[in-house]
């Protein structure tokens, strides 16, 4: 395991997470329940104002304050 550790530049610690996982793809790091500070009507209004205006939302942020 040592070597293998070597290797491929990881710790040991590493390798022995990576055995015990069934599969070889990484997890998501995206949290399970997302935070959000706008509510559903809050969210209509700001999708039906990217539709019309056809902005990224940085310019949308700048737009609705």
């Amino acid at each position: 395991m040592a070597q293998l550790a070597k290797e491929l530049h990881v710790s040991e610690d590493t390798i022995r997470r990576w055995k015990r996982r069934d599969r070889v793809a990484d997890g998501s790091h995206t949290p399970h329940h997302l935070q959000t500070t706008l509510t559903p009507a809050q969210e209509v209004v700001v999708v039906e104002l990217r539709k019309t205006l056809l902005l990224p939302l940085d310019d949308l942020l700048v737009v609705t304050r």
